[in-house]
């Protein structure tokens, strides 16, 4: 049996403009370009897959803030391409299809996650491979995953339950099917159909609070990564 080859690409979806946060918090209209401390989260993001491992980064962005983006990047010393995008998250991955391995990783570019989670999820032996989270946020209860890592779509809110959600490890074959679909499925339900099938999928569970959309989701991870930058 072929060993699987290591998941070495990373695609940052970072073309979105967050209209669900205050003017205040959000002043130039990309989440991604949000600070702490002095760097975007962004920085804090590529500067920690870089250090997980990650070999190359495929980077959505819009008009505003592409040059922000280049030179956050290119002061990382990363192999980067950037791909103008609508906000919308589902088709990012198929901007980059052509350039893409088999297996690759995906993100939204405004959730730093700390090189100790994404190294675990590069270390899987799983093929398909989702972080699960028990905070997310309100829009993405989607697949609630039980004690026995089953999976329930659609399941109501519940605080001490775990739920699917990016960043996530996918295959192209596994991308591609949003396009067949006309994009009528979140890759959490493609994922879902998936385990139906396989009843394989890698699960990293972690107490890092979920994406945010909201001001209030925006302040609980914030708390986070004031803390963990404390380390």
């Amino acid at each position: 049996m072929l060993k699987q080859r290591k998941v070495k690409q990373l695609v940052v979806a970072a073309g979105g403009v967050g209209k669900r946060l205050d003017k205040d918090l959000n002043p130039l209209s990309s989440k991604v370009l949000i600070e702490c401390n002095g760097k975007t989260l962004l920085w804090y993001l590529l500067n920690w897959a870089k250090q997980a491992g990650i070999k190359e980064f495929f980077i959505s962005v819009n008009k505003k803030n592409k040059k922000k983006i280049n030179n956050i990047a290119k002061s990382l010393g990363l192999k980067y391409y950037l791909k103008l995008t609508s906000p919308s998250f589902r088709g990012v991955p198929l901007l980059f299809e052509k350039k893409l391995d088999n297996r690759f990783m995906v993100i939204c570019g405004h959730h730093p996650i700390p090189k100790q989670h994404l190294t675990k999820m590069l270390n899987s032996k799983k093929t398909i491979v989702f972080s699960a989270f028990s905070h997310p946020c309100k829009s993405q209860r989607q697949i609630l995953v039980t004690s026995t890592n089953k999976l329930k779509p659609n399941s109501k809110y519940n605080p001490k339950s775990y739920y699917l959600d990016s960043p996530f490890i996918i295959t192209k074959s596994l991308s591609k099917k949003m396009r067949s679909v006309n994009f009528q499925k979140t890759m959490h339900q493609l994922v879902y159909d998936y385990w139906l099938k396989k009843r394989s999928l890698g699960i990293i569970r972690t107490e890092i609070p979920a994406e945010f959309d909201d001001c209030n989701e925006f302040e609980e991870y914030l708390r986070f990564l004031k803390n963990k930058l404390k380390c």
